[in-house]
């Protein structure tokens, strides 16, 4: 997930890999990439974390939502049916990549 702020709107870019190992078993290998733009009424006063937490909770999830219908509609044709992106924790995915950061920081 990443974020980039121009002219007020706010793009979310999501990305969700989906099996990619070096042998992995028999099935859907996936990378999927969307990206979401979002914009708030300027006559409502936010606070920089009050954009945060609406962009980071709100529409991390409505992204995780739509690519979840994107891969369900777009896989049930195939010979392995439909595919259905499981429930994703946002709190959970954001402290995971907090530590995956926080091991970068630290090279």
């Amino acid at each position: 997930m990443e974020k980039e702020k121009e002219n007020g709107e706010i793009f979310l870019f999501t990305k969700i890999h989906i099996n990619e190992i070096e042998n992995p078993l028999p099935g859907y290998i996936i990378f999927l990439e969307g990206l979401s733009i979002f914009s708030f009424d300027e006559t409502v006063q936010l606070s920089e974390k009050e954009i945060s937490d609406y962009i980071y909770v709100s529409g991390l999830s409505i992204c995780i939502n739509n690519i979840r219908t994107y891969l369900t509609n777009t896989t049930s044709s195939y010979p392995f049916g439909k595919y259905q992106l499981p429930a994703i924790d946002v709190g959970e995915l954001h402290k995971d990549k907090a530590k995956i950061e926080k091991k970068k920081s630290k090279k």
